[in-house]
């Protein structure tokens, strides 16, 4: 189960991503919401996230299958990159080519 609130209230995705540095901790703290314009969302079991998520077939290996709400049983965390990433050189470098995204869930 996705925690809504990992980061601080109502912040439950954080983001790692600069120019300048290789970050240790998230630099963005985003939101769970559907609509609220950042670029963190967390879609529910049983919705359907954005056309571009797709999960591993289980009747096919090696293939994916789109997320839709009769498939996505577990949810989804999606953030939105806006500005593409550079491919890696070498071991963080560029310093732009790393970066992560975190949440946290619960077994229950």
């Amino acid at each position: 189960e996705f925690v809504p609130d990992s980061f601080t209230a109502g912040s439950g995705i954080g983001l790692a991503l600069d120019s300048s540095t290789l970050p240790s901790v998230p630099n963005f703290e985003l939101t769970n919401n559907l609509s609220d314009g950042d670029r963190g969302q967390f879609f529910n079991p049983g919705s359907t996230p954005p056309s571009l998520c797709v999960k591993a077939d289980p009747g096919n290996a090696g293939s994916t299958i789109p997320v839709t709400g009769s498939n996505n049983t577990t949810g989804a965390v999606v953030v939105t990159i806006t500005n593409p990433i550079p491919p890696a050189t070498g071991a963080g470098t560029p310093t732009n080519s790393y970066g992560f995204i975190r949440f946290r869930t619960v077994l229950k």
